[in-house]
């Protein structure tokens, strides 16, 4: 017997011929060839970021799928692109899932919480306050850290509000975020995995790992038989030591505090030296042992076999702390000439939009220099014709006031939105009984 028609991964009608004493029969058989199973995986980078936006490389690893539905989480469209790179605008901990397709179905990896973006500064408006007086500033968010200047070398206030000392000019003060990323966990969660049994062997006994990203592993537990001390070692893949520390233990389960610096490589061990007297399993061992975020693979252990796990759970680690970007945030101090302004910013007609530097003034009165006036904070005025105008705003805190004197040429604004200014003039005290001065 022998058929006629290519193989592929789906259902097809193969064409078979029977010979037998001289008789030929043909007829028809449906014949459906499975595809493989598919392994879905992927991973990306970087893992963490205090810079807004953040582009996010995306490395697909699937095996055994002919197409790719990503969501990034964050709510914009899916892609179908096999390694995409996206694009976060926002703070957040976003939850990543590919699914990936065959001609047998659909397989799916979601990822938690993955990727970590913080890189938005704390937005803090500008405030004005009469001379001699001090300004209540607030930010939202946490880790918030207050500095006096822009390169973050005077710390001002680790709260969220921070009251400034009486002002008598216009000042800027900084404020930024602390982030700290996720704690990653990583290898088994504890000795439940299976079988165990206490190794006391005096040999240099470990577990091995590689690491994608540098970060610091904070600790690890491990179930000592026997209180006492022992002598944990980390060394790379070349045998050299990077870190060891000699801890003493309890009877059962301790986690052991690390803090030891991880540099993106292969071939790790974290070792016990001498007799370990520690539970490792026995049975129930599934190498390898992925983190959360994928950046740590416990791959095996220096004895060479793929039944044992040696001593050590709950990994966990963390990468280094980031701070966004500084907002400037400017108190104004009303009637020293400190600098108070407005922007004004029109589209397509003589329309303009008015905003003051600031919008906790007790009142805003506007000129707009074409014989109409406002009282409203942000103002938006329509001219009967393009042309240039001076307009006049006097913002009042009730006992101190400032007047703003600008130029504005409505043809200019005309398609942007930035001010163009043929003149500045600022008029103080306001209002002034004998004396005034203008800059």
């Amino acid at each position: 017997m022998r058929l006629s028609g290519g193989l592929s991964s789906a259902t097809t009608v193969y064409t078979v011929t029977a010979d037998s004493a001289g008789a030929t029969s043909v007829a028809s058989v449906t014949v459906s060839v499975v595809a493989s199973a598919i392994t879905t995986a992927f991973s990306f980078t970087p893992l963490a970021t205090c810079s807004l936006p953040e582009n996010v490389a995306f490395t697909n690893s699937t095996v055994n799928a002919s197409s790719y539905v990503w969501d990034f989480g964050d709510g914009s469209p899916t892609s179908t692109a096999v390694n995409p790179l996206h694009s976060y605008t926002a703070d957040g901990n976003y939850t990543v899932a590919l699914y990936a397709t065959n001609a047998c179905g659909v397989d799916s990896l979601v990822k938690s919480q993955a990727v970590q973006v913080t890189g938005g500064a704390p937005v803090v408006p500008a405030q004005d306050v009469c001379s001699g007086q001090a300004a209540t500033l607030t930010a939202t968010g946490s880790n918030i850290i207050w500095y006096a200047d822009a390169h973050g070398n005077t710390p001002l206030s680790s709260l969220n509000t921070y009251t400034t000392p009486a002002l008598g000019s216009t000042t800027t003060f900084y404020v930024a975020a602390l982030f700290s990323p996720a704690v990653v966990l990583a290898g088994p969660a504890s000795d439940a995995i299976g079988t165990t049994s206490n190794y006391n062997t005096n040999s240099f006994r470990g577990t091995t790992f590689n690491n994608t990203v540098a970060q610091t592993l904070n600790s690890v537990d491990v179930y000592a038989t026997g209180a006492g001390g022992r002598q944990f070692v980390l060394e790379n893949s070349a045998g050299a030591v990077l870190d060891s520390m000699t801890v003493t233990l309890s009877n059962g389960l301790n986690t052991v505090s690390l803090g030891w610096p991880i540099p993106v490589g292969t071939g790790f061990l974290l070792a016990v030296n001498g007799v370990p007297n520690l539970l490792r399993n026995t049975s129930g061992v599934s190498y390898p042992y992925v983190s959360t975020d994928s950046t740590v693979t416990i791959t095996g252990n220096n004895a060479g076999s793929t039944t044992r796990y040696y001593f050590f759970y709950n990994w966990q680690f963390q990468q280094a702390s980031c701070s966004s970007a500084l907002d400037p945030v400017t108190v104004y101090v009303l009637g020293t000439g400190g600098g108070y302004t407005f922007t004004a910013s029109g589209t397509g007609t003589p329309t303009v939009s008015f905003t003051p530097a600031t919008a906790t003034a007790a009142s805003y009165s506007w000129d707009f220099g074409d014989g109409t006036t406002s009282t409203q904070v942000s103002p938006s005025h329509t001219y009967a014709s393009t042309g240039t105008y001076t307009v006049t705003l006097t913002v009042s805190d009730g006992s101190c006031s400032e007047t703003v004197i600008r130029a504005i040429d409505t043809k200019t604004l005309t398609g942007i939105s930035d001010i163009s200014t043929f003149s500045g003039l600022t008029v103080y005290p306001n209002p002034a009984k004998d004396r005034s001065h203008s800059v």
